[in-house]
């Protein structure tokens, strides 16, 4: 016994497994001859822990459940599992059993003389407590329960299995993890023809439903299935799956030592991935591993070979970059899935999604493109291997191509409208046709249809048709959305952990007296999970009924933001129109309702008589647009009229035109001072233009108005924006404060990028509001059509 506890203390001390070893027992037994019940057993602590009697007895009642499965005694699902009847080798031919869970007449459950399916570490898994197969039948009269899985018990648990996300658990992993559990189980004893899933399901899991912080997934023990099973497709998609089998991992030691051990023995970073593209499975769960595909494609003459994997794989990744093209002798560069895949992956996944993959490979600049012409055959085998093409041509390589082959007159781009402009100068990789293709004055040949020739080095050449270039265009969108997305992600996140408040007095602005942290996790939860061309903020008539939605596009559907827009605008870069306009929307409605009303311009507005495409506006042509502007105002005396004005597409500032008699105000807001001076004294005399031309036009149609016989500009410096990119943030903040009869420059404790998120904050707030007014809406005429029916 001695030698044998010196073994116990060599094992426990040097092992560095996941799960920490704290006990060797030596049970002797000895037999009576009766039965096994009658059995004596002693049990002996080898490691020298102390253990109670009541610890022992515990142990024990263990070993004896145990024993009684091996010997075929008692033991059942509500005791614990227990062990399996010997049974031939041939048992374990069967690698699909925890597929599917149910019968199978050829199936002879057992483990050999060496022991079980799980390479002999059953032992080191924890029992698995069977549930009553009585109870289950009774779930569908039980209520359901409700709780909430926080996001770092979440974190806690992927951290341990190197993972970042739990949606980087694929269709094949969530199935791998599956398996590996129910051979554990076989290996506890539980036969595959009395099994099913709903018996290995955690109570708690079971009997509640589950949400996740900050999320919109839920699940419950219904969703407890492997991918795969018969019942499976009928209890949601894969991400109720995978969030069902991490709530699992969550509350009971069996299912979080089994996750643990699945990735100890398959990195994320080593995984294969399958060959369909799931929506979060394998473009996503392994998005920087270029797939082999058999007999897919195009041939390639130097068949390439998978990249070798990054060391790092499993740390947080840097936010991704645009990818280099490599050189035209080098392996051939191939998306990770096929461009018309990855030009659907921003319709189909979320944002968070979106922040698993990196940017799609381009071809080297030197790539050559041509015409070729083809046979009706010819183009329809074609244009079945486009639909397997994983070649993505450079920007300026893609313009090229479909200026070309639009003058080849392809039929496909007879129903594709795409402005291309020519180009300065022949291109470089526009060269000859190879040796043995036509060149686009082939295409006039009766029966012939051009296509594009692409040719890499000494790769095959590779044909596609305009569709094709179409999809192309899409895949860039996507790969700008990876670069974008992350850099989004980046920000929120640091503002989550500010301690910072917003000033009270930008509380019109804000919507709420909310302090920074909260407000980006609001922005965050808001945007997550939502795709980049959603709708963030849709204006809807409120107090409008059925006709609220019509009403509210036709006045301001040219100013819908969707979540693309969120993301652009939560960078530290340049602010663009998209929100600010927008935001200027909601200004104009709290204006309206205020005791003096001011009239908000949109950005649309202020440069149809400054700037317009990059062409100042005549002083004639400016007039009559101010004329338009003024006819479509409402028939009311304003007290102020307010906009932004863009200097160069560089810069914000804006402006506040105060009418008095007999001197009116014009307030320039600028919160870079003295940048683009041209730029400005144009905007600054056309805002005087405005000023002078709508007074005007008031007193033709209110003769006793009084004039104003001159204009006063001040120009308003304070605050600055301390950055070279939140000019537009402080601009609008400064118009907000001037319709709510604030100063911002007497606002302490300003920060541009806070500012910046207030005017995110307030769309999303804005934009569920007008969401939850329209799904009213619908729900409404949705019963009304049921009555009638």
């Amino acid at each position: 016994m001695q030698a044998i506890a010196s073994l116990a203390r060599q094992l426990i001390d040097g092992h560095r497994g996941p799960a920490k070893l704290t006990g060797f027992y030596a049970v002797l037994q000895t037999s009576t001859g009766v039965d096994g019940d009658s059995a004596k057993n002693i049990i002996i602590d080898c490691y020298g822990a102390g253990r109670s009697v009541e610890e022992k007895a515990m142990i024990m009642g263990e070993w004896r459940q145990r024993r009684a499965g091996i010997d075929g005694g008692g033991g059942s699902y509500g005791q614990g599992a227990r062990r399996k009847e010997p049974a031939t080798p041939s048992a374990l031919a069967d690698k699909d059993a925890e597929r599917s869970g149910s019968d199978d007449k050829n199936d002879q459950d057992g483990d050999a003389a060496s022991g079980s399916s799980v390479a002999g570490e059953d032992d080191a898994y924890p029992i698995m407590t069977m549930n009553d197969p009585n109870v289950v039948p009774l779930l569908s009269t039980i209520q359901m329960g409700s709780k909430t899985l926080k996001q770092a018990e979440l974190n806690l648990l992927l951290s341990m299995c190197g993972l970042r996300t739990y949606k980087q658990l694929t269709y094949n992993l969530v199935r791998g993890v599956f398996r590996l559990g129910f051979q554990a189980l076989k290996a506890q004893g539980v036969r595959k023809g009395s099994f099913s899933w709903a018996l290995a399901t955690p109570p708690e899991l079971l009997f509640n439903m589950w949400s996740l912080e900050g999320a919109t997934v839920k699940a419950d023990g219904g969703c407890f299935f492997a991918p795969g099973h018969t019942n499976a497709r009928h209890q949601g998609g894969i991400d109720k799956k995978r969030f069902a089998l991490c709530v699992a991992a969550h509350l009971c030691p069996f299912w979080s030592f089994t996750l643990r051990m699945y990735f100890i023995d398959n990195p994320i970073n080593k995984v294969a991935v399958s060959k369909r593209f799931r929506g979060a499975d394998d473009a996503f769960g392994k998005a920087t591993r270029k797939r082999g595909r058999q007999n897919g494609g195009f041939k390639l003459n130097n068949g390439n070979k998978d990249p070798t994997e990054d060391a790092d794989g499993d740390h947080p990744p840097k936010l991704p970059s645009p990818p280099k093209p490599p050189a035209a002798d080098g392996p051939l560069p191939l998306t990770t899935g096929t461009i018309i895949e990855l030009a659907r992956a921003t319709e189909v996944y979320p944002i968070s999604d979106l922040l698993l993959v990196d940017p799609s490979p381009v071809l080297p600049t030197s790539t050559c493109i041509s015409i070729v012409s083809l046979t009706a055959d010819e183009f329809e085998r074609m244009q079945r291997a486009e639909a397997e093409l994983r070649v993505l041509l450079p920007r300026n390589l893609l313009k090229e191509a479909f200026r070309i082959l639009g003058t080849a007159g392809s039929s496909g781009s007879a129903g594709c409208s795409v402005d291309v402009d020519p180009p300065q100068a022949p291109s470089a990789s526009a060269g000859d046709a190879p040796s043995g293709s036509s060149t686009a004055a082939g295409g006039s040949a009766v029966g012939r249809q051009p296509a594009l020739c692409i040719t890499v080095g000494k790769h095959a050449p590779m044909m596609c048709s305009t569709p094709t270039l179409v999809t192309m265009s899409g895949v860039h969108y996507l790969n700008q959305q990876l670069v974008l997305c992350p850099a989004f992600e980046s920000w929120v996140k640091e503002l989550t952990e500010s301690t910072a408040k917003f000033p009270w007095e930008l509380e019109f602005l804000v919507g709420s007296t909310l302090s920074v942290a909260a407000a980006a996790d609001y922005v965050w939860a808001s945007c997550s999970e939502r795709r980049v061309g959603d709708s963030a903020w849709r204006y809807f008539l409120l107090g409008a009924g059925s006709i609220g939605d019509v009403v509210g596009s036709r006045l301001y559907g040219g100013c819908t933001v969707a979540f693309y827009d969120v993301v652009y605008g939560g960078q530290r870069k340049y602010m663009t129109n998209g929100v600010l306009d927008a935001a200027l929307v909601e200004m104009r409605l709290h204006s309206a309702v205020r005791m003096h009303p001011s009239f908000v311009l949109m950005t649309g507005q202020s440069a149809s008589f400054t700037v317009c495409n990059g062409q100042v506006v005549g002083e004639a042509v400016a007039i009559d647009r101010i004329k338009e502007i003024y006819d479509a105002m409402p028939n009311a005396r304003y007290q102020r009229f307010v906009m932004l004005l863009n200097l160069g597409q560089h810069h914000w500032i804006s402006a506040e035109v105060v009418p008095g008699a007999p001197v009116g105000k014009i307030n320039v807001f600028d919160s870079l001072a003295g940048g683009y001076p041209k730029e400005k004294d144009l905007a600054v005399s056309r805002v005087k233009l405005f000023a002078r031309e709508v007074d005007r036009l008031w007193r033709l149609g209110n003769s006793g108005a009084p004039v104003v016989e001159r204009w006063d500009v001040s120009f308003i410096n304070s605050p600055s924006q301390g950055d070279g990119y939140n000019c537009g943030p402080f601009a609008l903040a400064h118009l907000w404060c001037a319709v709510n009869g604030h100063v911002l420059g007497e606002i302490s404790g300003l920060v541009g990028d806070h500012l910046r998120l207030a005017i995110l904050l307030t769309l999303l707030q804005c934009g569920k509001r007008y969401d939850d007014a329209r799904q009213r809406e619908l729900a409404l005429a949705g019963n009304g059509a049921g009555a009638k029916i």
